[in-house]
């Protein structure tokens, strides 16, 4: 079973350095990526 994860950060360098550390791990799936939070629930709730 794995992690499935949002990351959300107002700084795209910040995003895009999590999303690297976290694609090299077996058991994580980055499933999204949000500037805010409520971007964050947008994309969650698919709209």
């Amino acid at each position: 079973m794995s992690v499935r994860l949002v990351i959300v950060d107002d700084q795209p360098l910040v995003r895009r350095g999590l999303r690297a550390t976290f694609d090299d791990v077996a058991d994580v799936v980055v499933v999204g990526e949000a500037a805010n939070g409520v971007e964050a629930l947008e994309g969650l709730r698919g709209g």
